[in-house]
């Protein structure tokens, strides 16, 4: 559903995003200047601190690949996130415009927008090193895929052979002829005792 912001002369767009990794927990963070709840779930304020590359709007669904980073986690941090491995974890990210001078959400249809669906494809981490404070502070990156980019991924369907016939259905020989036959040249569709 689009959103129509025709009728406004200045907006504040913010984005939520949903990161639900199994066995762990489901983070909600946002880079509204406050913390915020949106469909009755509470987004922690992360700032500046969160960034996501921009997307394309395109009519059909695509496989276009996302990467979100957060900075500043402490280094105490570090440990749990690499324990809890974020891979494969489904993201949602969304998009919300509000009034810039109330910083009320827009009253208007399909605010929030959903800017992105997929999952956690892979991740990385980077250390910034504080030689004075002698602290260090991380960033994580998420390179997240599509839901279209994972099924064109997928290879479906088995090999026709025996020892893939008797795995799926013991006792089977129709594929038994397999091996005998797999180099033989076959003319389909021309007429009997031809060989062109």
């Amino acid at each position: 559903m689009s959103v129509n912001l025709s009728g406004y002369r200045a907006i504040q767009n913010a984005l939520f995003v949903r990161l639900d990794i199994q066995g762990y927990d489901v983070l909600k963070f946002t880079d509204l200047g406050r913390s915020y709840t949106i469909n009755g779930e509470l987004y922690t304020n992360v700032g500046s601190l969160l960034s996501v590359t921009g997307t394309t709007t395109e009519i059909k669904a695509t496989e276009n690949e996302l990467l979100v980073g957060i900075s500043g986690i402490p280094t105490n941090s570090v440990a749990e996130i690499l324990y809890n491995n974020p891979k494969g974890s489904s993201i949602l990210v969304t998009r919300a415009f509000f009034q810039p001078q109330t910083g009320e959400l827009l009253n208007i249809g399909g605010n929030p927008a959903i800017k992105y669906k997929g999952f956690v494809s892979n991740y990385s981490m980077t250390e910034q090193w504080d030689f004075q404070t002698q602290t260090a502070s991380h960033t994580i990156t998420f390179n997240c895929s599509s839901v279209i980019s994972i099924l064109s991924k997928k290879t479906t369907g088995r090999r026709t052979n025996p020892y893939d016939e008797q795995r799926f259905f013991p006792g089977d020989v129709s594929m038994g002829r397999v091996p005998t036959i797999s180099n033989s040249n076959f003319q389909f569709g021309a007429p009997p005792g031809t060989t062109s």
